[in-house]
């Protein structure tokens, strides 16, 4: 208990002196606040004495002696624009101290002062040195003469393609419909996209039947996805295409044969 109380007083004696001792400057604030320390003990000291005595009605006493005074709203308001004025001080302190930190600007060159040296290239005499060194491609012919009989220099075999399935659409969208077929015959059977490409070409040079084949395929294929029920609606348009001009076939037929 007395070392409770002891903390208390000590906690109790900062808060009243510590305060008055920043606000003053020189011997005439720390005189005052040591005037306003022993006062503020004295009353402390009769307080505990009185709770002591058992009144505890002083113990409100206490705490309001303790708590800093409220401020009314003019007070507020004076001490908010004091405190601003303190920060944009402060800022503008900031601002100065960094910008003594920025480097001095740099002065371009206007671009006609001084104009570089052109570059000539080697000399012929540079040329021979390198050309020495050099081993000479058998055949008499320079490495960038080697070419095809095209003029250009050939990386791939005949007919290589990177994506058949992609190539196979370029061709059908350009309208190059045979180009497509010949392709897309080199085209693997698994390759169910590829095979829907063939399938659109065939369908537009009027090879139906084998159009057909084609659509069929591309359905029975387990990886074609959402290209088999696409196939299905192409085939069954083909279908109809074909029973439909067979009919028309036939009726016309009959009418030749009536007619004679």
């Amino acid at each position: 208990m007395l070392k409770f109380t002891y903390i208390a007083n000590l906690g109790i004696l900062g808060m009243f002196a510590v305060p008055p001792a920043l606000q003053g400057t020189g011997s005439f604030g720390l005189e005052k606040a040591l005037e306003e320390t022993v006062t503020a003990l004295d009353d402390l000291t009769q307080t505990q004495a009185t709770i002591t005595a058992g009144d505890y009605a002083a113990v409100d006493e206490l705490l309001a002696s303790t708590e800093s005074p409220v401020a009314n709203p003019q007070e507020s308001t004076a001490i908010k624009n004091k405190l601003r004025d303190e920060v944009s001080r402060l800022q503008m302190a900031l601002d100065t101290l960094e910008s003594d930190y920025v480097l001095p600007p740099v002065t371009v060159e206007s671009v006609g002062a001084t104009q570089p040296k052109r570059t000539t290239g080697l000399t012929d005499s540079q040329r021979s040195e390198i050309g020495g060194i050099l081993v000479p491609v058998p055949g008499g012919k320079q490495t960038s003469e080697i070419l095809t009989e095209e003029g250009t220099a050939s990386f791939e075999r005949a007919g290589f393609t990177a994506s058949y399935a992609r190539h196979g659409r370029a061709y059908y969208r350009a309208g190059r419909y045979e180009e497509g077929i010949a392709l897309l015959r080199h085209a693997p059977e698994n390759d169910a996209e590829s095979m829907y490409w063939r399938a659109r070409c065939l369908e537009r040079t009027n090879k139906l039947n084998e159009a057909v084949a084609a659509y069929t395929k591309v359905i029975e294929n387990p990886s074609a996805g959402s290209l088999a029920d696409r196939a299905k609606d192409d085939r069954g348009f083909i279908e109809w295409k074909i029973a439909f001009s067979s009919k028309v076939e036939d009726q016309v037929e009959r009418r030749m044969t009536n007619e004679r």
